[in-house]
């Protein structure tokens, strides 16, 4: 009697690798799974992020699951372009569909786990029961090196942009690219370039209508703007042909997204931060909250109101009737952590001013948990860690260094989580 195993099943047992043998495609080429990846929460293949090896070449892309290897080409996504990304195909018995052709006519191998599961789990990732093993100090330190290596990244990346196109600039197109989360940031990053922060900042003194315009010029600039008629003006589109700005295209954006993720109610956010800091500018504005604020609760809460915008009259209301705010405290928190304060280290370097790169990191160092994300959820599973180890948004970029710096990379060797330390 066949065995009959649905999506979900084979989800887990991709997951959690419960197969084992020397793993061999359809087409016959032997092929090793260094890293399975995580549950995509975006469009494309089940996982994401994934390491494969074949023989002479890595693979790092998507991981597709289907029962039958035929539903790949049932399901349409031979014809989406979205599936581009995948390198193995694993189903859990073969059709002899193989290999897997993509919209973009290349191919990816079929695995078929049917064979392999009866050989029981494969050998389990080393950093499985890290807790256990290595004590809740070493994991600790562990997690909080990883996040200062992280912190240090972002500024010296965030430094050499500084370098390069300026401090207000950099700053400005950080948080743009942060307001569009994972899945318009490129588009977030695109329209800060083509409208840059000294053709928003131009403007003379505060007036009423500076956030209007201001919001009008991007909502153009963006290619959005012909499904809001309300945003467009006369004014506006005078600034944007006389500065010689082009529109994007409306499709380069994802609009499937929750009212207030959507990238007309993040680009109101904006219009309400280049407001508030007018006319002083966005880059002076956020310093100074830095510099003011003191690295505990009260100075944490200080920050977080500085990049927060409450709602407009366009603004929907929530189920309580409530109008919705444009950028809320946990946003606000998690543009502090990951563009801020890692750019106020990066212009107090820049100017030599020991201070300001002292309260970045000291910031950096007690800020507490952020809201969770998929890749904090894919690796407190992966390594069994819970809220009680991973209580600090310091702890919280260490997992995501280790995520990808090591995980996605292939280099579980290397990754201080699977050494048997104590401490």
């Amino acid at each position: 009697m066949t065995t009959k195993v649905c999506e979900k099943q084979l989800s887990e047992i991709w997951r959690r690798q419960r197969f084992g043998g020397a793993l061999t495609t359809e087409g016959g080429e032997p092929v090793e799974i260094v890293y399975p990846g995580r549950s995509n929460d975006g469009r494309g293949g089940d996982f994401c992020d994934a390491v494969i090896a074949f023989p002479g070449r890595t693979a790092r892309g998507d991981v597709e699951l289907h029962v039958r290897s035929g539903n790949w080409r049932n399901h349409g996504h031979d014809r989406d372009p979205h599936y581009n990304n995948v390198v193995l195909h694993v189903v859990y018995s073969s059709n002899n569909e193989c290999p897997t052709t993509l919209e973009n006519g290349e191919t990816a191998p079929v695995l078929a786990l049917d064979r392999y599961l009866a050989a029981g789990p494969g050998q389990a990732r080393p950093c499985i029961g890290v807790l256990k093993r290595t004590g809740k100090r070493r994991v600790a330190r562990i997690l909080e090196d990883a996040g200062d290596e992280r912190f240090a990244r972002k500024a010296e990346e965030l430094l050499q942009e500084l370098m390069s196109i300026g401090p207000g600039q950099t700053l400005y197109q950080a948080v743009m690219k942060a307001l569009g989360y994972a899945r318009n940031k490129a588009p977030f990053l695109e329209l800060s370039r083509r409208v840059p922060l000294a053709a928003l900042e131009c403007s003379g003194g505060r007036s009423d209508g500076f956030r209007r315009e201001t919001e009008a010029l991007l909502l153009n600039a963006s290619g959005l703007a012909a499904a809001d008629a309300k945003a467009c003006s006369d004014d506006s589109e005078s600034m944007r042909q006389a500065t010689g700005i082009l529109s994007m295209n409306a499709g380069q954006w994802e609009a499937r997204a929750r009212p207030g993720n959507s990238p007309r109610a993040r680009i109101k956010a904006m219009s309400g931060l280049l407001e508030r800091y007018h006319p002083a500018g966005l880059l002076r504005g956020l310093l100074d909250e830095v510099m003011k604020a003191v690295p505990q609760r009260e100075g944490i809460v200080s920050i977080e109101e500085a990049l927060m915008v409450g709602p407009d009259e366009a603004s929907e209301s929530r189920a309580d009737g409530k109008a919705a705010g444009l950028l809320g405290r946990g946003r606000a928190g998690e543009i502090a952590v990951n563009v801020l304060l890692p750019f106020a280290h990066a212009y107090g370097r820049s100017s030599s001013d020991s201070e300001m790169m002292g309260k970045a990191v000291a910031l950096f160092c007690v800020w507490p948990r952020l809201e969770s994300n998929c890749v904090e959820r894919h690796m407190m599973a992966q390594t069994g860690l819970t809220r009680a180890e991973v209580k600090s948004a310091r702890h919280q970029q260490g997992l995501m260094a280790v995520y990808a710096t090591l995980c996605i990379r292939g280099r579980c060797g290397a990754c201080p989580l699977g050494k048997p330390q104590s401490g």
